[in-house]
């Protein structure tokens, strides 16, 4: 009974009523644990909530966004609204910023957008990182001029771009690459660019034209990236010419790939573009085709390969005068020129007598009956074809 006793007094002792080291210990973990469902409770709550809608960020945090932004890169800097925080549809967390506006520092905006939405990882967010894995831009505009001597103003705002030294093609590519290696877009993977709309003056020609709804993509695949674009280029004419664009080539490198498809544009605006492109100005016709190509190593035009398919148009003379019974008809409208085809081979109804071949079109101008008989006789006797009329 005694050995009963000692074994019962020996397990109390071990397990109900624990030293003090141990009951800190226990007291630690639950405190622990409590703590982790209450984060637990208070994540999922904070998730769902911002999977239905966007939350403003508070000033204080949405200023340090900003500034963590604004150290990209030490040329420009960014001003802002609003922000908001949301979750996509993979749960990566997403800000949103409204009336988005890119300085020069003591200038005015270059430009401005509607909207500016980045993406980036939850891990960077915990620990107060901000690299950037998504960037949306929607809505801006710009004022693009081509000066008498060939080269690009960008009307931005208060910056003239054609006298950067970054705005020719090597310079660009060399900005690109100086982004994208930085850590805060060692994460990223896409950039896209909706409702672009840009006005183009040509002073070479005295030619405005109107882009519209132009869209940009920049995806990155580990050290590739790939560039696309398309837009609509209004020019003052009854309908729209399109452009698609891209170009493919690895970072930190100038050598790249680019391809460009464009439908029904105006001859006369291609031969405009350059002086290769010269002998297009005699054409009164649309033009749809594809040029492709590629950069060197040194970011310099190898050979360019094109594609082109001519609308029904007309050839103008580059000199001289065509007359017809003594009138001027050069620059006329082919409507205003009454004139017609006569075919090497003849193009007739085989279901229709010679009489009906002949009265056809004149019956589609709308002429009256008598016109048309009257119409009808007069050519069957210049063409000694009265006798065969009713055949």
């Amino acid at each position: 009974m005694k050995e009963k006793i000692q074994i019962l007094k020996i397990f109390l002792k071990k397990f109900l009523i624990p030293k003090t080291r141990s009951s800190i210990l226990r007291w630690v973990a639950t405190l622990i644990l409590s703590l982790l469902l209450f984060l637990s409770i208070v994540t999922i709550a904070f998730v769902a909530v911002l999977r239905d809608r966007e939350v403003q960020i508070p000033k204080r945090f949405a200023g340090k966004i900003l500034h963590e932004i604004n150290t990209v890169s030490s040329k420009y800097f960014i001003e802002a609204s609003d922000f908001y925080l949301s979750l996509d549809d993979d749960f990566l967390p997403e800000i949103k910023i409204t009336n988005f506006d890119l300085f020069v520092p003591d200038k005015k905006p270059i430009i401005s957008f509607n909207s500016f939405t980045t993406k980036f990882s939850l891990s960077d967010l915990f620990f107060g990182k901000f690299r950037v894995s998504s960037i949306t831009l929607d809505s801006a505009n710009l004022f693009i001029m081509r000066k008498n001597d060939g080269s690009i103003n960008l009307g931005l705002g208060a910056e003239n771009t054609s006298e950067a030294d970054y705005f020719n093609t090597v310079g660009i590519l060399k900005q690109l690459d100086k982004i994208f290696t930085s850590y805060e877009m060692e994460k990223f993977k896409d950039l896209n660019l909706f409702g672009l709309t840009a006005q183009i003056e040509d002073q070479r020609t005295d030619k405005r034209y109107t882009i519209d709804g132009a869209r940009l993509r920049l995806d990155r695949e580990d050290q590739v990236m790939i560039m696309s674009f398309d837009l609509a280029l209004l020019s003052g004419g009854q309908s729209a010419s399109t452009v698609e664009g891209n170009f493919k080539r690895n970072i930190g490198q100038l050598d790249g790939e680019f391809g460009l498809l464009f439908n029904d544009f105006s001859a006369l605006d291609i031969a405009n573009l350059s002086p290769e492109f010269g002998w297009l100005g005699v054409l009164e016709a649309p033009i749809s085709g594809a040029f492709r190509g590629s950069l060197n190593k040194n970011g310099n035009l190898n050979p360019v390969n094109a594609t082109l398919k001519m609308g029904s148009g007309l050839l103008k003379p580059t000199r001289g005068n065509v007359l017809f019974d003594d009138k001027d008809i050069t620059l006329l409208n082919p409507v205003e020129r009454d004139i017609a085809q006569i075919f090497q081979f003849p193009v007739i109804y085989d279901t229709m007598s010679v009489y009906d071949n002949l009265a056809f079109p004149l019956k589609n101008r709308g002429l009256s009956d008598s016109a048309v008989a009257s119409k009808v006789k007069e050519i069957a006797e210049m063409l000694e074809l009265t006798s065969t009329l009713n055949n």
